[in-house]
């Protein structure tokens, strides 16, 4: 991914912490946030670190399925990126909302009896979070 560095209030910045600085957070408290960003393509769109950290099980790999993880660019990834919280829930997933130490946190979506299991990771930046992360451990 080619980084095209913008000069905003003395700051320099990549284009995705510009675009998303240029963007008014959702939500001043994390799981309003989350909540916002799983029910809107646009705040997943305007609030995501490219580029986006994928970890997923590679079920092929011998001798065993093993994790692996790629850097993907924006042209890379559908929207939208996750599955809108109540949409889940009422699929029979269970949704986890977590608040981290450092202002961060994760949403993880889960189904009970099954190896579903993804996780959306965020890192305050600023004002807001982004999605700089998912980890979908499900085989």
């Amino acid at each position: 991914m080619k980084i095209v560095p913008f000069l905003l209030l003395g700051c320099l910045l990549t284009v995705s912490q510009a675009h998303a600085q240029a963007s008014t957070c959702p939500a001043t408290d994390f799981d309003g946030f989350v909540q916002t960003y799983a029910n809107r393509m646009s705040v997943q769109q305007n609030f995501t670190r490219w580029p986006l950290k994928m970890t997923y099980i590679d079920t092929d790999a011998q001798p065993e399925p093993q994790p692996v993880t790629e850097e993907l660019g924006e042209q890379a990834i559908t929207y939208p990126l996750l599955m809108d919280m109540d949409r889940a829930r009422s699929e029979g997933a269970t949704v986890t909302i977590t608040s981290d130490a450092k202002g961060g946190g994760s949403l993880k979506y889960s189904k009970p009896d099954t190896d579903e299991q993804i996780l959306y990771m965020f890192e305050r930046d600023g004002a807001c979070w982004q999605l700089v992360g998912i980890d979908d451990q499900s085989l």
